[in-house]
């Protein structure tokens, strides 16, 4: 017990690890990525922030407000030194792209670069969320529960969807979405640039991979964007069949 206590003393000072006596939460760690704690951090929704607000321009900055005796606080949840700061991020696991409160139930500290793995499935999650084609309530209970699962299911992004209108999506998987005008055109020049957004491809709402293979059906299913996507490139619909770069 003794060794253990002195070398739990060393590791904290070394900066090794993110919990000490002072604290009660611990990180922890899936495939060389960090997680919070369950108890401490399971995540929070703030209250009225359904899509169609967070989905618009400008939403995050607006309601990012977290306080230096919050960030204190949070630290001293994981029994962090408020010295070493500098090598995390408070981060909201429920980001604030989907509706995330400000609070210490969704705050923890994350080390790592900034910007990180995380961030980029909060873009995913959001999109998703914003086009319709994912509940909000399932991208924030996939993102709260393990946000390395989720990110190694739906995938990330760097392209952020936002709307400066009325939202029509949050809905399931078979929603289109307004305004696909504002992706980027160079997503559509060709299947290699499709899949690396949609791995599956993108098809109308009721399309069927006409194939004398296993049939694709994991593909985005929204018609909006397949004709947006024919608009800009005919022939990423080869077949014909109403989907466009269907990949198994």
């Amino acid at each position: 017990m003794v060794v253990a206590a002195v070398l739990a003393a060393l590791m904290a000072a070394l900066g090794t690890t993110d919990a000490s006596a002072s604290g009660d939460a611990h990180t922890r760690h899936e495939h060389g990525y960090p997680l919070p704690d369950r108890h401490a951090t399971p995540g929070k929704v703030a209250h009225h922030a359904p899509p169609r607000k967070f989905c618009r321009s400008g939403y995050s900055s607006r309601h990012r407000s977290v306080s230096d005796s919050m960030r204190r606080r949070v630290f001293e949840e994981y029994g962090i030194a408020y010295s070493k700061h500098g090598h995390f991020e408070i981060d909201h696991l429920i980001p604030l792209e989907l509706g995330g409160a400000n609070g210490i139930k969704n705050l923890w500290p994350e080390r790592g670069r900034i910007p990180n793995a995380k961030d980029g499935l909060e873009n995913e999650l959001h999109n998703r969320v914003c086009q319709g084609q994912l509940s909000a309530r399932h991208a924030r209970r996939a993102i709260a529960r393990d946000w390395v699962k989720a990110m190694k299911h739906y995938g990330t992004t760097s392209y952020v969807y936002v709307t400066s209108g009325h939202h029509h999506g949050g809905g399931g998987s078979g929603g289109g979405g307004a305004g696909h005008g504002s992706y980027p055109r160079s997503w559509f020049t060709n299947c290699t640039a499709v899949n690396r957004h949609w791995p599956h491809g993108i098809g109308k709402k009721h399309a069927h991979d006409h194939t004398t293979g296993t049939p694709v059906t994991t593909f985005k299913h929204s018609s909006h964007l397949y004709r947006h996507a024919m608009s800009i490139n005919s022939g990423l619909d080869g077949d014909k069949d109403g989907i466009a770069c269907e990949r198994a």
